[in-house]
């Protein structure tokens, strides 16, 4: 993981403050050793040494309950935190194909077979944590190889070969979040999909043309304005598009 330089060097200056990184990408410092004027003068003198851009205002980086401190080169003490509030957390994508009416599945599959969509999706996910719930999972059957698996359920006795097993799609981010800093794939059902929306930063999915039977659908996802990528394709039985859509 990277780990903002400034927190680096402020716990190299006061090693009893701890380092956390909490599930929205955020990095905190805490701890209740003070920080001196000298060692705030030390530490900003230091970031600015080692990248003049990482900080424009020395109100950014210390506060004391809720109120900056840093500027006025006061002692930061018990309770004080730390905050570097910028994008260190890994991209979190959802992965999907769908029908003119969003369906997404029929009774545990696809309501079509498009080996370059197959392809696609591997491609993209390799290497990174791959979400999914219980009945995604059964469906694939299968621990997805090159990529750490993670299924969300609400049973506690569940068990999957080499997968890890989590009860809350908060729990299943903060676990794939520690283990990838720079993509995690959200993979369905519908209702991690439903969820999963309101943490997404990107959208892979298939646009199938056509209308098919089917009862599992993705969510509306018209916040998602930005397109990034859509390139159409076509093969014996379907036509469909490539689209990236971001907010």
């Amino acid at each position: 993981m990277n780990v903002p330089v400034t927190l680096l060097l402020l716990q190299h200056l006061i090693p009893e403050w701890r380092i956390t990184r909490d599930l929205h990408g955020t990095w905190r410092a805490t701890g209740s050793a003070p920080i001196s004027a000298p060692n705030v003068n030390a530490l900003l003198t230091a970031i600015h040494a080692t990248d003049p851009n990482a900080i424009t205002d020395a109100t950014r980086l210390l506060t004391e309950r809720g109120s900056a401190v840093a500027s006025e080169g006061k002692p930061v003490t018990r309770d004080s935190s730390v905050e570097w509030p910028t994008m260190t957390r890994p991209r979190i994508s959802a992965i999907a194909a769908l029908d003119e009416n969003n369906i997404i599945g029929a009774e545990g599959r696809l309501p079509w077979r498009i080996p370059e969509d197959t392809r696609r999706f591997r491609r993209l996910t390799m290497g990174h944590p791959v979400i999914m719930g219980r009945k995604t999972y059964e469906s694939i059957g299968q621990k997805l190889d090159g990529r750490t698996t993670i299924i969300v359920t609400r049973n506690d006795d569940y068990t999957a070969p080499e997968c890890v097993i989590v009860h809350s799609l908060t729990e299943a981010l903060e676990y794939a979040s520690a283990h990838d800093d720079h993509e995690v794939f959200i993979a369905g059902g519908e209702a991690i999909y439903q969820e999963g929306l309101d943490h997404c930063d990107r959208l892979y999915l298939t646009l199938v043309k056509g209308e098919f039977t089917g009862t599992v659908r993705f969510p509306d996802y018209s916040r998602f304005n930005k397109t990034v990528e859509r390139t159409s394709r076509r093969d014996d039985n379907h036509e469909y598009e490539f689209v990236v859509l971001e907010r």
